[in-house]
């Protein structure tokens, strides 16, 4: 069985490579879909540093929130991947995401990654793209970049 493995954040770019990844599953029929979510838990750390570099004070339950709203993610993601009519698995980890994502999709026998060329908001953009660019250029599993433009010229 083909093996497929969808990186998500929840940003627009993310339900984008879902959706594509979905419909290429569907096209291919032996397939099955994992959708994984990556907790980063240096970016808890970072968001207690302001822009000026002081400290500051942050909420005790960041990291929770922040990983009930990935699972959250997971669980709409997967939701939105059912039609698909592939079974459709998800998975959290934390981790440093580039490097996540590569040990999971060699490390559980993957044969494709999908994942959007951004993730969520300016920052996160710069995050996202540095995190789809690592995999790209590290992996040794194939990985399908799904592009930013809504149109095609």
């Amino acid at each position: 069985m083909f093996k497929i493995l969808v990186a998500t954040d929840g940003s627009r770019y993310a339900d984008k490579a879902a959706d594509f990844a979905g419909v290429l599953a569907w096209k291919i029929g032996e397939a099955e879909i994992t959708v994984l979510s990556v907790l980063d838990p240096g970016l808890a750390s970072q968001a207690a540093i302001s822009p000026a570099g002081m400290p500051v004070t942050i909420p005790i339950n960041l990291t929770e929130d922040m990983r009930n709203a990935l699972e959250q993610v997971l669980q709409e993601t997967q939701q939105r991947l059912i039609t698909s009519g592939r079974p459709v698995n998800v998975q959290f980890e934390q981790g440093k995401p580039a490097r996540v994502i590569r040990a999971v999709a060699e490390g559980d026998g993957f044969d494709l990654i999908v994942m959007g060329a951004s993730g969520h908001g300016r920052i996160a953009d710069i995050l996202m793209g540095s995190v789809s660019d690592e995999v790209v250029h590290k992996s040794a599993i194939p990985v399908l970049i799904v592009p930013r433009k809504e149109d095609r010229r």
